[in-house]
């Protein structure tokens, strides 16, 4: 009997964990763009949600006015994220908070804005 019970419980539990995780993954659909608003191209750009990157590839490039988006982002955090690029030969590492920028649900954009030595964060919601 205790074994059967233990079994119902262990079963019960593992749905509601497996129900939760994908009620995350349904609440919060994010693209993350990054924005190069400096003067000039931007060159190794990485976004970081903890041990995550969001861009693919080890040296990203963006053009002077142009962007990069990963559509469809699963490791985006409320957590915050680090942006870094270089520019002009110099390297930069910023952390970027987010608690105020990304909703715990809703789909949208979430855009790193670069300017030369800093970054902004803003979350554009889809229509």
């Amino acid at each position: 009997m205790k074994q059967i019970s233990f079994l119902i419980v262990a079963s019960m539990a593992s749905l509601l964990l497996t129900t939760c995780s994908v009620c995350r993954a349904v609440a919060r659909e994010i693209d993350v763009e990054v924005r190069n608003d400096s003067s000039a191209d931007i060159t190794n750009v990485q976004v970081y949600f903890g041990e995550y990157r969001a861009l693919p590839g080890a040296d990203c490039f963006v053009g002077k006015g142009f962007s990069k988006t990963v559509i469809g982002y699963s490791h985006a955090s409320v957590n915050g994220a680090e942006v870094e690029w270089s520019f002009e030969g110099k390297n930069y590492r910023k952390k970027v908070a987010l608690k105020q920028v990304l909703p715990r649900k809703g789909r949208g954009t979430l855009i790193f804005a670069i300017r030369s030595d800093t970054v902004s964060a803003k979350f554009e919601p889809k229509k």
